[in-house]
């Protein structure tokens, strides 16, 4: 490894149970889906990991 460190912010957003994660000035919104069946506002834990799979 070259001798940097890697940050990254994680935060739980009032509006219930997102959480909003930020490195390097980018951000993003983790979400989930809701018992009533609608849909997050952010990605669904299960698909970051498959998206850093992926890439």
């Amino acid at each position: 490894m070259s001798g940097n460190i890697l940050t990254v912010d994680v935060a739980w957003m009032k509006e219930g149970k997102r959480i909003r994660a930020s490195a390097r000035g980018n951000e993003l919104i983790v979400d989930r889906i809701y018992e009533d069946g609608r849909d997050g506002m952010g990605f669904r834990p299960t698909e970051l990991i498959l998206s850093g799979l992926g890439s």
